[in-house]
């Protein structure tokens, strides 16, 4: 159930790319930090896979975790990854977007912002695992998505 008081942290890198918010997702309760990443990647990769042609994922530095309510110690945290997507035209930018909108469209996913044809960007959020989506272009043209994990009592942190 959504909890429209409750909006999780953002992870945001300092560049022209992505950043991961999930918006009224709850808190997982029994998730580790490799499981949320795994299940970025898994969101990441069911949907991308859909895009026409050979795309290669190149990640942009490695996942993050930010503070949920503060960041304490013993806070939850939501973990996020970003991926340049390698090996397309740039003229062929909109059918990607397209057809990642479609796709999560059609799987699930409850879409909060897409500022097309303005700007390349489009935000989903799944509605079951509260896992949110992002797809943008840079200012060279090239696209990038992430995704990131609802807010989770991180088991194996130290």
């Amino acid at each position: 159930m959504k909890d429209p008081g409750r909006t999780a942290a953002c992870v945001a890198p300092v560049v022209l790319v992505l950043t991961g918010c999930v918006f009224g997702a709850g808190t997982e309760a029994n998730m580790t930090e490799d499981q949320a990443v795994e299940r970025i990647d898994e969101h990441i990769n069911d949907a991308v896979a859909v895009i026409p042609g050979d795309v290669r994922l190149e990640p942009l530095g490695e996942p993050n975790f930010g503070g949920c309510d503060g960041g304490g110690r013993n806070e939850p945290v939501t973990a996020s990854h970003i991926y340049w997507l390698r090996d397309l035209d740039s003229e062929d930018n909109e059918a990607n977007a397209e057809a990642l909108h479609q796709y999560w469209s059609e799987h699930g996913y409850e879409v909060t912002s897409d500022r097309r044809p303005e700007k390349l960007s489009i935000s989903v959020r799944h509605s079951e695992d509260g896992f949110g989506m992002t797809l943008r272009v840079s200012d060279e043209g090239t696209l990038s998505v992430g995704a990131s994990s609802p807010c989770f009592h991180p088991e194996d942190r130290s």
